[in-house]
């Protein structure tokens, strides 16, 4: 069951996903909003891309894509993999600020 504070925090990336992407100007569109819940979190995949994109090369460049874990306390956390120096991968969750959409799609591409 989902609890209010994952509640207010999916509609908080709801609106933070709106506001910068600019939907509300007819560019963007959300191509992804899926809510999942799970015995422990909620799952949020938020994709957004251009208008009328599909088939083209801006499907592939032009969309932001973020996946978001929130806990029943409403902590919001995402999954990153990194690089390291000696070709081996660091795999860990980083907390979400609640500022921008934008830095969890760039940490996780």
């Amino acid at each position: 069951m989902i609890t209010k504070a994952q509640e207010k925090a999916i509609a908080q990336i709801k609106r933070l996903a709106e506001k910068e992407h600019g939907t509300h100007c007819n560019k963007y569109e959300f191509k992804e909003f899926t809510v999942s819940e799970n015995e422990y979190f909620v799952s949020v995949v938020v994709e957004i891309g251009m208008i009328g994109d599909e088939g083209t090369m801006a499907e592939i460049y032009c969309r932001d894509r973020a996946h978001l874990f929130i806990g029943p306390r409403g902590g919001i956390t995402y999954p990153v993999s990194k690089k390291m120096k000696d070709g081996s991968w660091k795999h860990y969750f980083k907390r979400f600020g609640g500022y921008s959409i934008l830095q969890a799609s760039l940490d996780q591409k």
